[in-house]
């Protein structure tokens, strides 16, 4: 691992960072970008999730004063973890010192713990993701052998006027969510919707259901009344989960996810559940929606969001290295 200059130095993150950790990262992104990124809520709800932890999983670089100046997050909580992914912000007061080539080469050397978790034969892939356009990231990244392999849209709408009705597929029918009656029919139809998304890994149902219900409804921004499960009878056709502020902007909903099953795609459910979706947000006198999504979406869903009005509003950069090569365990999304 890189040295640190001298006057820095560097320690585990503990729960107590956790409000001094957000402050840094949200700084680091308006200046870079002009948005926030996160918040506290999301923040604490990623470090709580199943299986992380952030005396092991993130490491903080402090001048003598005990000034936070760096922060690197490494994220390895899938049952198999094939592609952990780093996060990271150096000040840009302390840029060019050094401080990013220990955060980095830390998560290289943390991301090595994974091999042991997953099969003999498996591909491993670091991947950091990085603000499109900063130079400095990209810079580091290219030096040490990485090279962008995808990247990701935060895409966005500021609705003028309430949006067109959805129209819906025939026999679809929306019915309210309820968690104790539908959490693991949902969870079940999203991730098979997934499974043909850039990133997806399989993995038992226990683990990924908890670490679902975890980012589900630890959060306090949980609504029930923005979960709108599509059905065909007795099937969930396609959903369409969102939350009443985004991370960044206590004004704009957020989608986080929307998906269709392989037998009711191409039919305009997808479209009809993004246009709900708003209508929904219009009528709680929300006129910003926001949602993030794979640049080269497979399933064409970033074409979709455009036809419904939606534009690019930031960039993140997805640069990978390979650990360890092998057989890819991982749904490479390739579009079709």
């Amino acid at each position: 691992m890189d040295p640190l200059p001298k006057g820095y130095s560097s320690r585990p993150a503990t729960m107590a960072d956790l409000e001094q950790v957000v402050d840094f990262i949200n700084a680091f992104a308006r200046t870079v970008t002009g948005t926030d990124v996160t918040s506290v809520d999301r923040l604490r709800s990623e470090w709580e999730s199943p299986g992380f932890d952030p005396q092991t999983n993130i490491l903080l670089v402090e001048t003598a004063q005990g000034d936070l100046v760096g922060e690197v997050e490494l994220s390895d909580t899938s049952e198999v973890p094939v592609h952990p992914w780093v996060f990271g912000n150096v000040g840009l007061d302390h840029e060019g010192l050094g401080i990013g080539s220990h955060l980095i080469g830390w998560a290289e050397q943390r991301a090595t713990q994974v091999i042991d978790r997953v099969p003999d034969d498996a591909r491993v892939v670091l991947r950091v993701g990085v603000y499109h356009g900063h130079a400095p990231s990209a810079q580091l990244l290219e030096d040490r052998d990485y090279q962008v392999d995808r990247y990701f849209w935060r895409m966005t709408i500021d609705l003028q006027e309430p949006p067109e009705s959805p129209k819906w597929p025939n026999g679809i029918q929306l019915r309210p969510f309820d968690r104790e009656r539908d959490a693991e029919a949902v969870y079940r139809a999203e991730d098979e919707a997934f499974e043909d998304h850039w990133g997806h890994v399989p993995e038992s149902f226990e683990v990924g259901f908890e670490r679902w219900s975890h980012a589900s409804f630890h959060e306090t921004a949980f609504d029930p009344g923005l979960w709108f499960i599509a059905w065909d009878g007795d099937q969930i056709a396609g959903l369409a989960r969102a939350r009443p502020q985004a991370d960044h902007d206590p004004d704009m909903g957020w989608i986080r996810t929307l998906s269709v099953r392989r037998p009711w795609r191409r039919k305009g459910l997808g479209l009809a559940l993004l246009q709900h979706s708003f209508g929904e947000f219009w009528r709680r006198g929300t006129s910003k929606v926001g949602l993030g999504v794979d640049g080269l979406n497979p399933m064409g869903a970033n074409r979709l969001y455009e036809k419904a009005g939606m534009v690019v509003a930031l960039q993140y950069d997805a640069h990978a290295k390979e650990l360890r090569p092998g057989k890819e365990l991982m749904n490479l999304g390739l579009p079709e």
